[in-house]
C-alpha cells in the first residue's frame, strides 16, 4: 500500500469515527496530503470528493490534462461555459450518499461550497481540519525526509539572504538572492519571502520593497513553504546600541 493509498484509508477510519459521509477539499496542502499533487487554486470550481467507499475530483475541462497526468482519481470536468453544479451533482450520484455530514476544506470558496450546499440544504457540515488534522500531525517516514531536505535549503535561503545583506541592497534584492539559492538547490516552490530592514522589520507581514538597507539596522527574514518556515532578525554590521538592546530582550 503506498502513502497516499494509507492516507486516504486513514482519513476514512476518522470518517467512520465521527460518523461523516464525505469529505470536500478544494485545491491546497490537505488535497496534495492525500493524492500527491494538488492543482492550482483559481475562480473555477476543483475539489476532491472522498467518500466511504471511493473517492472523485470535479475539475474544469480546461485542467483535464495535468489532472489525468497526476492523480489516479476518477475525475468528471465541466466546460468553461458551463455551471459545474449538474457535473458536482453527478459525482455525488456517482458516490451514493445519503450525506447527512459532510467536511469541507476550511479555506474552500465560498461560492463553490454553496453550490453544494445548494444540492445539499439538509446536510451538517463542518471543517475538514477536525478530521485531516490529527492525520498529518503524525509524519510518515517519507514526510519526515522531506522535511528534513526542506530544513536544508532553508537553512542555505539564510546564508544566502545574508550574504546579500549590504549597504545599497534594496530588500527585494535580498529576498530574490534566498530565493533563488533554494530555487537551484532543489526547492520546488518558495511561496513567500519577507525582506524587511530597518523600520520595516517592526512590520510582521511586510512585503520587500525598494527600499536600501544601512549600515547597523536590523533585518528581519522570514518565508515559509509546504515543509518549511524560517524567521530570523539580525543586524548587518555593527548594531547601534538601541538596535542591540532590542535584539537582546527574546534571547535567553
Amino acid at each position: 500500500m503506498g502513502p497516499h493509498t494509507a492516507r486516504l484509508e486513514g482519513l476514512r477510519g476518522r470518517m467512520a469515527q465521527v460518523g461523516c459521509d464525505l469529505v470536500v477539499l478544494g485545491p491546497g496542502d490537505d488535497f496534495r496530503y492525500l493524492c500527491g499533487w494538488s492543482p492550482l487554486a483559481d475562480e473555477r470550481l476543483c475539489v476532491l470528493l472522498v467518500a466511504c467507499e471511493a473517492a472523485v475530483v470535479v475539475a474544469p475541462r480546461l485542467n483535464l490534462h495535468a489532472l489525468q497526468e497526476n492523480l489516479s482519481e476518477p475525475i468528471l470536468a465541466y466546460g468553461d461555459g458551463e455551471s459545474p453544479q449538474p457535473v458536482l451533482n453527478r459525482a455525488l450520484g456517482f458516490l451514493r450518499g445519503p450525506w447527512q455530514q459532510v467536511a469541507v476544506s476550511d479555506d474552500l470558496r465560498a461560492d463553490h461550497f454553496l453550490l453544494l450546499q445548494q444540492l445539499l440544504p439538509d446536510t451538517r457540515y463542518l471543517l475538514a481540519s477536525w478530521l485531516l488534522a490529527p492525520l498529518r500531525a503524525r509524519k510518515d517516514p517519507g514526510e519526515v525526509l522531506a522535511l528534513r531536505q526542506a530544513a536544508r535549503l532553508a537553512d542555505l535561503g539564510v546564508r544566502a539572504a545574508f550574504q546579500a545583506c549590504r549597504p545599497g541592497a534594496s530588500e527585494l534584492e535580498v529576498a530574490e538572492a534566498a530565493r533563488a539559492a533554494m530555487a537551484a538547490s532543489g526547492a520546488e516552490e518558495v511561496p513567500f519571502v519577507l525582506v524587511a530592514s530597518g523600520p520595516n522589520s517592526a512590520l510582521p507581514h511586510h512585503e520587500p520593497g525598494t527600499r536600501q538597507l544601512r549600515r547597523g539596522e536590523p533585518v528581519l527574514v522570514d518565508w515559509h513553504g509546504t515543509l518549511s518556515r524560517s524567521d530570523q532578525a539580525v543586524p548587518r554590521g555593527q548594531p547601534g546600541r538601541r538596535s542591540a538592546k532590542m535584539y537582546a530582550v527574546p534571547r535567553p
